[in-house]
């Protein structure tokens, strides 16, 4: 039979109705709705805290928020990562034994991160800039912060979106009064933003704990083959997540370093505020892995035409929102920091793009983590990550923070290019068929 010859955008229409008639659409649009309302929670923070606390004071506090974020890829291992990928082929019981396993694997990265921190407590606490106290409370954080990360991505691969969104914004909420307590009230300095996150990461890494011994019945002894296969899937990926946290974390050292904890702090502002488009993001991400993890499971040339067709109305989406927060920005940062941070704005549309390309990457990387190939991304990861290093070290001293912008949005094209290349080399797509909405 031959082929119905409607226009081309009358095809594209057709598929996006048909698209949003599916949960997988109504997940997304739920993640997008639930991720900005979580964002919008320290949104209200920025304006307070800019005016309470000096730019360095906002720079220790992000040396704070890096120190958990470097912490957890050495206490979790990723481990988020295999947990999704068990639950596509694993039923109820056995996936209890296997979040018990990984709680396991963490309490033993926790004790071994600890005995580091404090044989090393003199050189850290120099380099960092922050008392040792601050490190092994920082340290405690990212274990429970690796609770919540497990129970979020149980809740993403059951395609609970409503649950998963609670779940954080609760937790975010919570950050959010104790912050304005112990900053404003209390007049606790950036100790009490600090102090605020680590306390909302416990309190909430407790509860996921309890969550997953009550509904999965996870408080069973670790299995050895869970471990290993845990183990085996994530450990690959390792020098990979390393890499994106130095990716994300080495311009903030670097600018302390070449520049000050002031500059440094006006340059962490901007991060947040492209840091909605990493929400925008990895809101898409949440519902795209589960569902592109089932039509690559299908195997058949309608689902994997399906995926390229989605692929590309993603990018789009992305896009129009990039253009969209760089706009919003502009026109918002007067009111939106205190005047001793407007120099955030000239970093905001260079660290937007970058944020659009990392979520690009999220996108494209899909099929390598679908083959298990993780260790493929511990080859292009740290070679992103030394293309950044070089960039930001060879610019700052002549452009300032703006040298560290460039150096991300270098570092992130480069980075979707070769995941892009590789993810295709893992499971071939008909990407050139990208834009034939309909029958083949």
């Amino acid at each position: 039979m031959i082929a119905t010859q409607e226009p081309p955008l009358y095809r594209a229409l057709t598929f996006l109705q048909s698209l949003a008639a599916k949960k997988t659409s109504r997940d997304a649009a739920i993640y997008v709705a639930g991720t900005f309302a979580v964002a919008a929670v320290p949104l209200i923070l920025l304006p307070i805290l800019t005016r309470y606390l000096s730019p360095a004071d906002y720079g220790r506090v992000a040396i704070v928020q890096g120190l958990i974020a470097l912490a957890v890829p050495f206490i979790g291992f990723s481990l988020h990562g295999a947990i999704i990928r068990f639950h596509v082929d694993s039923d109820r019981r056995t996936l209890a034994q296997y979040l018990s396993s990984c709680t396991g694997v963490s309490i033993a990265g926790l004790i071994g991160v600890l005995l580091i921190v404090l044989f090393f407590q003199d050189t850290m606490s120099a380099v960092s800039g922050v008392p040792t106290i601050w490190i092994l409370m920082s340290v405690v954080a990212a274990f429970f912060g690796c609770q919540t990360v497990f129970v979020s991505t149980v809740l993403r691969a059951e395609r609970r979106p409503i649950s998963f969104c609670g779940f954080q914004f609760s937790q975010v909420a919570f950050n959010l009064a104790l912050s304005l307590f112990l900053v404003v009230v209390a007049a606790g300095g950036w100790q009490g933003r600090a102090s605020a996150i680590i306390a909302a990461s416990i309190i909430w890494g407790l509860i996921a704990m309890v969550w997953m011994g009550t509904s999965y019945g996870s408080i069973t002894l670790p299995r050895i083959e869970f471990i290993r296969d845990s183990l085996k899937f994530s450990v690959p990926a390792l020098p990979h997540t390393l890499a994106a946290l130095g990716m994300i974390y080495s311009d903030r050292f670097i600018l302390v370093d070449l520049l000050g904890a002031g500059e440094m702090g006006a340059y962490v502002v901007a991060q947040h505020i492209a840091g909605f488009m990493l929400l925008f993001g990895n809101a898409i991400g949440f519902a795209w892995v589960p569902w592109v993890f089932q039509k690559l499971k299908d195997g058949s040339d309608v689902s994997a035409r399906n995926i390229v067709h989605a692929t590309y109305i993603c990018f789009g989406a992305l896009t129009a929102a990039a253009v969209s927060i760089i706009f919003v920005a502009e026109l918002a940062m007067p009111w939106l920091v205190g005047a001793e941070f407007q120099s955030a704005t000239t970093f905001i549309p260079w660290l937007v793009c970058a944020a659009l390309f990392n979520s690009l990457y999220v996108i494209v990387s899909v099929y390598i983590f679908y083959e298990k190939k993780t260790y493929l991304l511990s080859v292009i990861t740290p070679t992103c990550l030394v293309l950044k290093l070089a960039i930001t070290y060879w610019l700052v001293p002549f452009l300032g923070a703006t040298g560290a912008a460039i150096g991300s949005l270098v570092s992130m094209v480069m980075l979707l290019v070769l995941a892009w290349v590789i993810g295709q080399r893992s499971t071939r797509m008909p990407l050139h068929r990208g834009f034939r909405f309909g029958s083949a």
